[in-house]
């Protein structure tokens, strides 16, 4: 459901969520996930206080706004294409230029045929802001390339504006959010380390790991209910998060235990929380197991890399449990875990 908001500004997005839950009749919401913007931010401390005041859970409101993955992920990318941003700027002019005109298009056209291109690809003029659409744009480009030189024969603006050389060259869920971000860490470790083989790639990964470190490399620049979801899938539980936490941070390194405990201590707060705001009593483990189930999302799926990452996963997990456990959700960290892939 769409709803206009009357003005770009925190207090009137913050506003208008405040009205959207109150039409919803929802009276409470763990998280809201928006991208980063300033006017976010006041938006969410508004409605912080709103909900606070309405349900006395003080201790989530750090946890109600949740930065847009897509975004962050955008943001990190476009650090990249940075590096050929000149290329770039240059495909989008030649793009800009053949679409301004039917008769150029036609011009175009009739160089694909003649140089055998019978793809029904059609240019598109990207979006600077939004990478994906760049994306797009090159791939669409890259099918006429041929045709592009070949059009220099028959359009002389087109010459003397430019000059080609001959060239010689998924849905996240959130108990697997973390996940991926091994996946693109592993990655960009690989591409980074590839200076001899690659050292566009090398330069190109270490300008994303910046924008990536930026983000994601600190928890406390987080929103800790990615860890929590891990927490709270019983395929993973303590174990899993401190696998994924050992790949991202080093297995010897010291922060994979301080953020272990940060994460176990944000976690128990919350829970204890609940316990007081919504009367929830000492139960028995299978019922805080049963609770993990109806949050966690049905496996899906993945990609080879991500059934490769969940073999490892799998294997450092297997251990002798520990039965001892002084409360309901010690019990739950140390209960036998659950089989599944994602």
């Amino acid at each position: 459901m769409f709803c206009e908001v009357s003005g770009h500004k925190g207090i009137d997005i913050g506003e208008m969520l405040e009205k959207c839950l109150s039409d919803w009749e929802l009276k409470d919401v763990f998280t809201v996930t928006l991208d980063n913007v300033s006017a976010n931010k006041v938006a969410m401390d508004y409605l912080k206080t709103s909900i606070v005041s309405k349900t006395g859970a003080e201790e989530r409101d750090k946890y109600l706004h949740v930065r847009c993955a897509a975004h962050v992920l955008a943001l990190v990318v476009k650090d990249a294409v940075r590096v050929y941003n000149k290329s770039i700027a240059r495909i989008r002019s030649v793009v800009k230029y053949i679409k301004g005109s039917p008769s150029r298009l036609a011009k175009l056209k009739r160089c694909a045929k003649l140089v055998g291109i019978e793809s029904k690809v059609t240019l598109i003029l990207d979006v600077k802001t939004r990478w994906n659409n760049t994306c797009l744009m090159l791939q669409a480009a890259e099918v006429f390339e041929k045709a592009f030189i070949r059009l220099e024969r028959y359009d002389k603006e087109y010459r003397q504006l430019f000059y080609y050389p001959k060239q010689t060259s998924t849905k996240v869920t959130t108990n697997t959010f973390l996940w991926q971000l091994v996946i693109i860490y592993e990655q960009l470790v690989e591409f980074r380390y590839n200076v001899d083989e690659d050292p566009f790639i090398a330069t190109m990964a270490g300008k994303m790991f910046k924008k990536y470190n930026k983000y994601w490399g600190d928890y406390a620049k987080m929103n800790p209910t990615i860890f929590f979801a891990m927490l709270l899938d019983p395929r993973e539980k303590e174990k899993g998060l401190q696998f994924a936490l050992d790949l991202l941070y080093g297995k010897s390194s010291s922060k994979v235990e301080s953020v272990m405990k940060l994460v176990k201590l944000d976690f128990k707060i919350l829970f204890e929380e609940y316990k007081d705001v919504y009367s929830v009593h000492e139960e028995s483990s299978s019922s805080i197991q049963g609770q993990a189930k109806t949050v966690v999302s049905k496996p899906v799926t993945g990609p080879s890399r991500m059934k490769e990452l969940m073999s490892r996963s799998k294997r450092f997990k297997k251990g002798p449990n520990d039965d001892e456990g002084k409360t309901e959700l010690d019990k739950y960290y140390i209960d036998e875990y659950e089989q599944g892939i994602l």
